[in-house]
């Protein structure tokens, strides 16, 4: 039997697809509100943290670009998504390859001299995006349809040794078309 506090927060979780802010955010990015559906992730508490975040298969800045991938990632625990007030999070582009190329957009405010991911956990990290785009583009878009598919990953860096641990995998969607003037390289 589950406990009355996990049934209740599955049940909240579950009924948030159709909470107002939900609804209108799928409209404002055009997401058929028909083709929407829930599911609920349950996994043990992370602890030990040393660095979180999520990780996009194509730069989100500039779509047409399939060859980078898009990192945002924050110490510890720290929120990466919606972080407090005056907090910044460390975002930044990486091209895997044999000059593997870094572009820093923004830093963290808890290391705002010094990454924090070194250039192997970075490639690390690309190659396992890269595995999972792979493995689930013939599985969400069997056709290859969509010209901008991407996949969106949360992970951590584990313990002392920084384990890299995929926490979960999902579809990236730019909300609506992406300008069709952009080539994909």
């Amino acid at each position: 039997e589950v406990p009355a506090g996990i049934a209740e927060a599955v049940r909240e979780v579950w009924a948030s697809l159709w909470e107002r802010r939900a609804f209108d955010e799928r409209e404002y990015y055009n997401v058929d509100q028909r083709a929407v559906a829930m599911g609920v992730l349950v996994h043990p508490a992370f602890k030990s943290e040393r660095v979180n975040g999520v990780a996009i298969s194509r730069d989100i800045l500039e779509p047409q670009r399939s060859d980078r991938r898009y990192v945002n990632v924050q110490i510890g625990e720290a929120l990466v998504t919606n972080p407090a007030p005056g907090i910044s999070s460390e975002q930044f582009t990486y091209a895997p390859g044999g000059f593997s190329e870094f572009e820093y957009h923004a830093r963290s405010s808890f290391s705002p001299n010094m990454p924090l991911m070194s250039p192997g956990e970075t490639a690390f990290l690309a190659c396992n995006l890269d595995a999972i785009h792979n493995y689930l583009r013939p599985l969400l878009d069997p056709e290859r349809e969509s010209p901008w598919f991407a996949i969106d990953i949360e992970f951590k860096l584990m313990g002392p040794e920084r384990r890299l641990v995929i926490k979960q995998a999902r579809p990236y969607s730019f909300g609506g078309d992406v300008p069709s003037e952009w080539c994909d390289f």
